[in-house]
């Protein structure tokens, strides 16, 4: 046995017999028909029960998706609450755990911390429950396709439609031709494989390739010209769903999912969305108005997108939490011909309001952790921000792609203030990490 099994076994034992107050009863074994002990499986079939539910997920460790790795849940005191081990299960394509909280004194609104163990390695993850059904994911960065745990360099060539990306974890790279010249790209993790997938938009017309079958889902439709594509996990189930902002009027259109896709589904047909698929439910909700720039994210630390807006005119944000579903208070950050760049740069599990001012090369960010506003100089005008985690410490690292030479510029986010440079890409390429973050403000 190696040491660093027996280390885990020991571990496994002394947290399984611990028992105290506010322990709760975790499920070891994944749930099999859907619903057990008041729990709804992992496909989340209702993401908006009025509970608390269960928190699934899985953990991606040496670029690979384990089974049997230790998950331990704790809430914000440090005091423990659950251990269980990540499990296949027929409903999903890849072992993940599951702590059914439906018997717990945990809240809407606590914030707990979920830790993977395995051999030698420990990861975490901070959350903040919310009610109904939640998927976090471990170890797993925005932006990857080799599941390293760092985000990619990636670019979109709209002269043939190609996509070229190049693995962090080693020298090589992928590339596809997918779309037509004037798609929009709309790179996102449709089947909650740890993978962006490739995918463009065109005047309400989604096509995404999904990574995990290497089969194209075609003829999904969303929105319309003018729109903006804004995908995203609304729901907190891991994958992102179809999501577009329609700057004129201010309305958010958002294609909900849970349940099977009945064949007279007009938004797609079945086998659209990789299982579970759903309903073609379209969320319509009122957030904005005319001019605003859409700038979701995950704002409070659920591991769910929320509605917001960026005003140019005044440099204020508008931000509605999904906790709640209630407006957080307005801040304003920025001014006219700022861009904005939210990303969690301090690492504490929320995004942080931020702006990239082409003018001068300067950052501004409002962060989370302690509302403190910090501000850095990186880049220069035509420079187009690219904000990722591209180092794998949990925080997003300032970065800028240069169009007319190629280069990467990325901050080592130390007070060093060290900036890394890569020449990746062709001039007139768009920058798949900054896909969504506007050229210019209104």
């Amino acid at each position: 046995m190696r040491p660093g099994r027996v280390v885990w076994s020991i571990l496994l034992l002394c947290l399984l017999s611990s028992t105290g107050a506010g322990s709760l009863i975790a499920e070891a074994e994944p749930n099999k028909g859907g619903i057990s002990e008041g729990c709804p499986g992992r496909t989340l079939h209702n993401p908006i029960d009025p509970e608390i539910c269960c928190l699934s997920g899985y953990v991606l460790i040496d670029g690979q998706i384990k089974e049997d790795v230790l998950v331990v849940l704790y809430d914000g005191k440090g005091r423990q609450l659950g251990a269980v081990e990540t499990k296949s299960d027929p409903e999903e394509r890849f072992a993940a755990y599951t702590f059914d909280l439906t018997r717990s004194e945990q809240r809407p609104g606590n914030r707990v911390t979920i830790t993977a163990i395995y051999n030698d390695q420990i990861l975490s993850v901070s959350h903040v429950l919310r009610r109904g059904s939640q998927w976090v994911n471990i170890g797993v960065a925005a932006w990857e396709i080799d599941r390293d745990g760092k985000s990619d360099l990636g670019v979109f060539q709209p002269d043939g439609a190609r996509w070229r990306m190049s693995y962090s974890s080693q020298n090589a790279e992928a590339s596809w031709q997918f779309g037509q010249p004037m798609d929009t790209p709309v790179p996102s993790d449709y089947d909650r494989d740890g993978i962006i997938d490739v995918a463009v938009f065109n005047a309400g017309r989604w096509s995404i390739w999904e990574s995990m079958d290497n089969q194209q889902l075609l003829d999904i439709d969303l929105g319309a010209a003018g729109d903006l594509p804004v995908p995203g996990d609304y729901y907190g189930d891991g994958r992102a769903d179809l999501a577009v902002f329609q700057p004129q009027s201010g309305m958010w259109l958002i294609r909900r999912r849970f349940g099977p896709v009945p064949e007279n589904d007009q938004f797609g047909q079945p086998g659209d969305l990789p299982a579970p698929t759903s309903v073609a439910e379209i969320d319509q909700q009122q957030f904005g108005q005319p001019g605003d720039l859409p700038v979701p994210a995950d704002y409070d630390g659920d591991h769910v997108f929320d509605l917001a807006v960026f005003r140019p005119t005044t440099g204020t944000w508008y931000i509605r939490g999904s906790l709640d579903n209630q407006p957080l208070p307005d801040i304003d950050l920025g001014t006219a011909g700022d861009l904005p760049v939210p990303a969690d740069y301090d690492g504490d599990g929320k995004a942080d309001l931020a702006v990239f001012r082409p003018s001068t090369g300067q950052w501004q960010i409002r962060r989370s952790s302690d509302a403190e506003i910090v501000s850095e100089m990186l880049g220069q005008t035509e420079d187009r921000p690219v904000p990722a985690d591209y180092d794998g410490d949990g925080k997003a690292n300032l970065a800028v792609f240069r169009p007319f030479d190629r280069t990467w510029y990325i901050s080592d986010g130390n007070a060093l203030g060290g900036i890394s440079t890569r020449t990746y890409g062709w001039s007139g390429d768009i920058p798949l990490p900054g896909a969504y973050i506007p050229v210019a403000t209104p």
